[in-house]
């Protein structure tokens, strides 16, 4: 099943452009296909509480080219107020070309 198949939901997309003098900046909102999953994920802690966490985290798939670095504000499929990006990745194919971007809210 092709990747766009599977990306049958719809997020908004406000791109993080840097710091203003009083506040973050971002580009125009842009509605891209997306997927939604919930995940586990395992956190290494640093600092006087160092150690494994487990924390419950949303994952959002986007296809590949998607503007969405840290910091940008994403609008899920329903909901009502933009959420924070935490974490950017690329995933690649096997022959190392950008498959889809997955973002963390």
């Amino acid at each position: 099943m092709s990747l766009r198949m599977r990306l049958r939901q719809k997020a908004t997309v406000e791109p993080f452009k840097g710091y203003g003098s009083l506040s973050p900046r971002f580009g125009p909102p842009v509605e891209v296909p997306c997927r939604v999953d919930d995940k586990w994920m395992l956190t290494i802690g640093g600092g006087m509480g160092a150690g494994l966490r487990v924390d419950r985290g949303v994952v959002v798939i986007l296809p590949a080219g998607t503007d969405c670095p840290v910091d940008s504000n994403l609008t899920l499929p329903g909901g009502d107020a933009p959420l924070r990006t935490k974490g950017y990745f690329e995933a690649l194919d096997g022959r190392g070309r950008v498959h889809h971007v997955e973002v963390t809210v």
